[in-house]
């Protein structure tokens, strides 16, 4: 990825150190700056307590169906480069 495109897509270290002492600010105790970061604590937090459960289990929704689609498409991806390397099953 060429760096002009990294640093348009990655937030500033000042933009998450506000969006953290906001949620800090507001009582949270899992504490993300981004909709991907969420997604994923989200569904590796086990039944730990967050501050918005419907929020909470919308997202669980979304990556049950997202995960659902990426192993489809990983196994997809795969079953491709194997027969492209001559490695497909007889």
């Amino acid at each position: 990825m060429p760096e002009a495109e990294l640093i348009r897509k990655v937030p500033a270290a000042s933009e998450i150190a506000r969006k953290i002492i906001k949620a800090l600010e507001k009582g949270h105790t899992y504490i993300t700056v981004d909709f991907q970061s969420s997604l994923l604590l989200n569904n590796m937090r086990g039944p730990s307590p967050r501050h918005w459960s419907l929020y909470d289990f919308i997202l669980g929704l979304i990556a049950v169906v997202g995960w659902w689609w990426a192993r489809l498409d990983f196994d997809r991806r795969i079953r491709r480069y194997g027969h492209a390397k001559g490695y497909s099953r007889q």
